[in-house]
């Protein structure tokens, strides 16, 4: 049965012999029970063990002695393995005033475990090639992230990671190690697109964002972010607002501040068909009601 007592079906049962090398199985039915006779000579005493199997579960097994007109009646719990729905790997690539340039990549994993959230101890994203090994952060929706600014990586550079062959694990409760197929990182965006406007000047609450076309020869598409400084602690910008997919060079905006005059930044970025992203300067500006 499961650890919330629901019974399993067609879980493979094998009583696997030690002296005799034979193996007899059977197959729990739908109430998760299951029954194995054996018939043996008095001379032939043995051991054997019991063998637990089932697709998404953990192995089982357990040890017993066969002995003449012996019943033996033995129960498993078996712990659900964590599946994997989507993993990514994305390079992020911001062009500040200051510092600078940097880079970095987010691994992100969502994962689902028939026994519950709870069962699941710690997600790592383990990468053999640079003996490197991150433990994600949980977030709502059963996703488990992590940002790995490029410092962490030889060189401090993000290309030691392309093409890379990285590995999702998940532990759970139990113990029970399960590790996703490889995903790698596909691309680092170097380009960066220059703003046109608005440009350190004052708009309406209902504006236009405008910047440079770029020529790339991958697919690629744009987007927006205005961040606002008008919080309790100025030194960490608010998010207000973040655009769909956008094609053409410029999009219409429309924010109400709720004041006579606010002080935002905002910043253009390109986005490729893997999710890796490249944002531009920051630029200020400020909105007026």
């Amino acid at each position: 049965m499961t650890k919330v007592g629901n019974p399993i079906q067609n879980a493979q049962i094998s009583l696997v012999f030690t002296e005799t090398i034979k193996t007899i199985s059977t197959q729990s039915d739908s109430n998760g029970s299951y029954y194995i006779e054996y018939r043996y000579d008095l001379e032939q005493e043995d051991s054997a063990t019991l063998i637990i199997k089932k697709s998404n579960y953990a192995d089982l097994q357990k040890q017993i002695r066969i002995d003449c007109g012996k019943r033996d009646t033995i129960n498993f719990i078996l712990d659900a393995l964590p599946q994997f729905v989507s993993e990514s790997i994305i390079s992020i690539h911001e062009k500040l005033l200051f510092p600078g340039d940097i880079f970095s990549v987010i691994f992100s994993t969502r994962i689902i475990d028939a026994d519950g959230a709870g069962d699941i101890d710690s997600v790592f994203v383990v990468i053999p090639s640079l003996g490197k090994i991150f433990t994600l952060d949980y977030y709502p929706g059963s996703i488990y992230r992590i940002t790995v600014p490029s410092e962490s990586f030889p060189e401090g550079s993000l290309e030691w990671l392309i093409g890379v062959d990285c590995y999702f694990e998940v532990l759970s409760q139990m113990k029970s190690r399960t590790r996703s197929g490889a995903v790698r990182l596909n691309r680092i965006i170097y380009e960066t697109i220059e703003q046109i406007a608005p440009f350190e000047d004052t708009v309406n609450n209902t504006f236009t964002c405008i910047w440079y076309s770029l020529q790339l020869s991958y697919p690629f598409s744009y987007g927006v972010e205005i961040y606002s400084l008008n919080g309790v602690i100025p030194q960490f910008p608010q998010l207000v607002y973040s655009s769909p997919t956008i094609i053409d060079t410029f999009i219409n905006i429309t924010i109400t501040t709720g004041a006579s005059l606010r002080q935002y930044y905002w910043q253009a970025l390109i986005r490729d068909n893997y999710g890796n992203i490249s944002k531009s300067n920051q630029i200020l500006f400020y909105i007026r009601n």
